[in-house]
């Protein structure tokens, strides 16, 4: 499941999330529902071995637009968070 938020206030930040349970699952997802513009993603992952070692995760930035799709691949037990922001 993906969930996908908006920031009150400023309507130029958003939050979008993602969890599993024990299974590991590979998600889409759509940012269709961002405003037009770039924006820059912040996201904490699954690391390579949050599978063994619950604590590790990586953090990595990219530009996106409303254009993109992308795949995420979450560990079992794992999650995924981004927060978007407008590029200036």
């Amino acid at each position: 499941m993906v969930i996908i938020r908006q920031s009150v206030g400023s309507g130029e930040e958003w939050y979008v999330g993602a969890m599993t349970d024990w299974d590991p699952r590979t998600l889409k997802v759509d940012f269709g529902f961002l405003p037009a513009g770039g924006y820059l993603m912040e996201v904490w992952r699954d690391g390579p071995n949050a599978h063994r070692y619950a604590s590790d995760f990586a953090r990595e930035t990219r530009s996106v637009t409303r254009a993109d799709r992308i795949r995420i691949e979450l560990a079992p037990g794992g999650g995924w968070v981004a927060r978007l922001t407008k590029e200036r």
